[in-house]
């Protein structure tokens, strides 16, 4: 099981989790060559496990690759609080107002589907209009 990319994957949120970012970063950096990690969730916990190590332009190259158009949206909402917290308010803004068009372009099923993403990004977008 030590091979498996879906094992390791979950293990990588966990070292994340634990705030054993060293970890989650070696592993990262071994799971980067697997196909299926290059969309998944688990790649969201390497780009901040990055970013907490003090390594933000590695971590903001995995965001960028993530930042697929109709797709990845969990991962754009994070890649919005990247920016936030790279006091890149500006662009978050931006990021978070193209995903808001999106949905607006959602059948009502997919837009269900997809609530609880926009309620984060809603929920993102307003924090940094208070800000």
């Amino acid at each position: 099981m030590e091979d498996d990319p879906g094992v390791r994957m979950k293990l990588l949120e966990a070292y994340f989790m634990a705030k054993s970012y060293e970890q989650a970063i070696a592993l990262g950096e071994k799971l980067e060559s697997e196909k299926t990690f290059k969309n998944a969730e688990a790649r969201i916990s390497y780009a901040w496990a990055l970013h907490h190590q003090g390594k933000p332009e590695v971590a903001e190259k995995i965001f960028q690759d993530m930042n697929k158009p109709f797709s990845n949206f969990k991962h754009r909402v994070a890649y919005g609080a990247f920016l936030s917290a790279t006091s890149r308010k500006p662009e978050a803004k931006v990021l978070l107002e193209g995903l808001f068009e999106e949905f607006e372009h959602m059948s009502g099923p997919e837009r269900k589907l997809h609530r609880d993403v926009n309620r984060d990004a809603r929920n993102l977008y307003n924090s940094l209009a208070q800000k």
